[in-house]
């Protein structure tokens, strides 16, 4: 499935092989680390207000408010890591695009929707 994606963006973009999975491993480890990077920066944030919010909410033990507490965290980490993890690579992506020395209009803007999507 890789090789289709390389294969497709070279033709596409116009950059050769090397230069086109080197293109898509760098975008997606800047993905993955945006990901990760604004998870982290969620946790303490959702934690405090989780527990500020149901100081006085009677749960059944500690159990219970525990497993509550980690799928607030859990899905805030979610969602701001998909909020920094796809711009993050969408950045790093066009960034490493325009720095191997081929401009945006050398391709068009179909070379550009391929690499984004």
């Amino acid at each position: 499935h890789g090789t289709i994606l390389t294969m497709s963006a070279s033709c596409s973009t116009g950059l050769d092989d090397v230069s086109a999975r080197k293109l898509v491993s760098d975008t997606c480890l800047a993905s993955l680390a945006g990901f990760v990077f604004g998870g982290g920066l969620s946790i303490r944030p959702t934690a405090d207000a989780f527990i500020e919010a149901n100081r006085t909410t009677k749960f059944t033990n500690k159990l219970h408010m525990q497993s509550e507490l980690n799928t607030a965290v859990m899905n805030r980490f979610m969602v701001r890591g998909s909020y920094w993890g796809w711009r993050t690579g969408a950045f790093v992506g066009l960034f490493k695009y325009v720095d191997e020395g081929r401009p945006l209009s050398d391709t068009g803007m179909h070379g550009l929707m391929v690499l984004l999507l």
